[in-house]
C-alpha cells in the first residue's frame, strides 16, 4: 500500500514538472521576450546597427563630401582632414568627434543641419543623405576608429560646365559704350535688367513694349559685351540683325519666335561658344539653317515648333549634337473632350443647344402625346350639344337672347291679336305662327 502510494506521487509531480510552471509563474525566457517587447526600439537599434568599416563606409563619404575644402592646400577653418593626425587634431572649433558620443560631436553637428542654417556641412551643393549621417553617427558611436595607414584622398576635380562657370563671376567692367548702347535700348522701351544681383550681366527684352523695334536699331549690341540673355520675340527684325547678335559673344538664352529671321540669317549664330537656348518658333527655318547649328556644343534647348523643320533634319541635328533637347511641337495632342455637346441648330443660340440625354428624352415625351392624341381621334365620339362639341362654331350671343324671348314674345302676340278687330285673317296668324314653327325647327 505504501509503495503504491509513493509511486503515485513520483508520476504527479513528474506530470507537473513536463505540463510546466503552475500558474502565475513565467519561464525565464518568457520573461526576457516580455522585457523585450516592451522596448522595441533600443533592441531594434542594438540589432540593426551593423559594424561600421572605416575604409568601406566612411572613408567615401569623407573624399567626396568633405575633403574638397579640407584637404593640405586648402583647409577651411584650419581644419584639413587628409590622415588621421589632422583630422583628431581638429582646427578653430575644435575636434570633429568625440570618440562614442555622436551628439557632442562638432561633426555630427555640422552634417545634421538644416539646409539654410548657418555653418551647415557641407556649404555648397547637396546636403548628405540620411544614409550617409546614418553612417557617419555610427562610425562615432562605435569609437570613431581610423586606422594609422589610412589617409584620404582628392580625387580629380570636376569639370564645371563652361556656361555655369562663366555666370557664375561677377561679369565683365560696364565700359561707357555700353552704357551708351543701354541708354539707347531702354528709350525704345526695351526692358535691361541684371540676371542676379552683385552682377554685370545683363537681359535684355524687346518684347513687353518695344516690338516695333527693327535691324537699324539693334546696331549697338555689339557693345554690350555683358548681355547673356536677348529676347527679340515678335519684332520687326530680319536676318541682318542677326548679324548685330552674332557678335554678342557672351550670349546664353536667344529668343527669336515670331521674326522674319531665316536659314540665311542663322549662319551669324555659329560662333556663339556659349549659347544655350534657342527659340526659333513661328519662323520661316528648314532644315537647311539647322545644318547651322551644329558646332553649337552648349546647345541644350531648341524650339522648332511651326516652322518648315522636318522629322530628317532633327534627326540630323540630334546626331550631332546629342545632349540637345528639340522640341518640334509634333508630339503634342489635342485633348479629347470627356463629353461631346450638340452643336447648335441653325437659328438657334447657343444656350439654347441641349444635351442629347435631355433631347432624346424630350423627343419620347412629344413622341408619347402625339401617339395618346392619335388614338383620341379614331375613337368615336359621344354626341353632345351643339354648343358643347368640341371645335364646333358658336353661335352669336344675339341668338340665344332671341331663342330666350321667343316665348314671352309669341304670348304678347296673341294678346295683340285678340285685341285687334276681327276683320284681320286667321291666315297672318297662322302664317304667323308656321313662320314660328319653322324657325324653331331651323333653331
Amino acid at each position: 500500500m505504501v509503495r503504491h502510494t509513493i509511486a503515485f506521487l513520483v508520476v504527479a509531480v513528474a506530470a507537473l514538472v513536463v505540463a510546466g510552471p503552475v500558474a502565475g509563474q513565467e519561464p525565464a525566457q518568457k520573461k526576457a521576450e516580455a522585457a523585450a517587447s516592451e522596448s522595441p526600439g533600443k533592441n531594434q537599434n542594438q540589432g540593426a546597427q551593423q559594424q561600421i568599416d572605416f575604409v568601406k563606409d566612411v572613408k567615401p563619404i569623407l573624399e567626396s563630401r568633405c575633403l574638397r575644402c579640407h584637404n593640405q592646400e586648402k583647409h577651411e577653418g584650419d581644419f584639413q582632414m587628409t590622415s588621421k593626425e589632422a583630422f583628431f587634431r581638429g582646427g578653430l572649433g575644435g575636434p570633429p568627434v568625440e570618440p562614442g558620443d555622436p551628439e557632442a560631436s562638432l561633426l555630427f553637428e555640422l552634417i545634421t543641419l538644416g539646409p539654410n542654417e548657418e555653418g551647415r556641412m557641407p556649404p555648397e551643393g547637396q546636403p548628405l543623405t540620411k544614409e550617409q549621417i546614418a553612417v557617419i553617427e555610427a562610425w562615432i558611436k562605435q569609437g570613431a576608429k581610423w586606422p594609422d595607414e589610412v589617409e584620404l584622398k582628392l580625387g580629380p576635380a570636376k569639370k564645371k560646365d563652361p556656361v555655369d562657370q562663366m555666370l557664375s563671376g561677377p561679369g565683365l567692367e560696364i565700359t561707357d559704350d555700353e552704357r551708351l548702347a543701354i541708354e539707347k535700348f531702354q528709350s525704345l522701351g526695351a526692358l535691361v535688367l541684371p540676371i542676379a544681383q552683385k552682377t554685370n550681366w545683363l537681359r535684355i527684352d524687346f518684347s513687353l513694349g518695344a516690338t516695333h523695334v527693327t535691324d537699324n536699331d539693334l546696331e549697338p549690341l555689339p557693345y554690350v559685351q555683358n548681355l547673356v540673355e536677348l529676347d527679340v520675340a515678335g519684332t520687326r527684325i530680319t536676318d541682318r540683325a542677326l548679324e548685330y547678335v552674332g557678335q554678342c559673344k557672351n550670349l546664353v538664352r536667344l529668343h527669336l519666335e515670331r521674326t522674319q529671321v531665316t536659314d540665311e540669317g542663322l549662319k551669324h549664330l555659329a560662333n556663339l561658344p556659349y549659347l544655350r537656348y534657342l527659340n526659333l518658333y513661328g519662323t520661316k527655318i528648314t532644315d537647311k539653317g539647322l545644318a547651322h547649328l551644329k558646332g553649337l556644343k552648349n546647345l541644350r534647348k531648341l524650339y522648332v515648333w511651326q516652322t518648315g523643320v522636318t522629322a530628317d533634319g532633327v534627326k540630323a541635328l540630334s546626331q550631332a549634337l546629342p545632349n540637345l533637347e528639340i522640341v518640334t511641337g509634333w508630339e503634342l495632342v489635342a485633348a479629347k473632350p470627356q463629353e461631346q455637346k450638340e452643336a447648335p441648330k441653325e437659328g438657334k443660340k447657343p444656350s439654347e443647344a441641349k444635351q442629347p440625354a435631355k433631347l432624346a428624352k424630350e423627343q419620347k415625351e412629344q413622341q408619347k402625346k402625339s401617339d395618346q392624341n392619335k388614338q383620341a381621334e379614331s375613337k368615336p365620339k359621344a354626341k353632345q350639344p351643339a354648343a358643347e362639341q368640341k371645335g364646333a362654331p358658336k353661335k352669336p350671343a344675339t341668338q340665344d337672347k332671341q331663342k330666350q324671348a321667343k316665348p314671352e314674345q309669341a304670348k304678347t302676340e296673341q294678346k295683340k291679336q285678340e285685341k285687334k278687330p276681327a276683320e284681320k285673317k286667321p291666315q297672318d296668324a297662322k302664317g304667323a305662327d308656321g313662320k314660328e314653327k319653322k324657325k324653331d325647327k331651323a333653331a
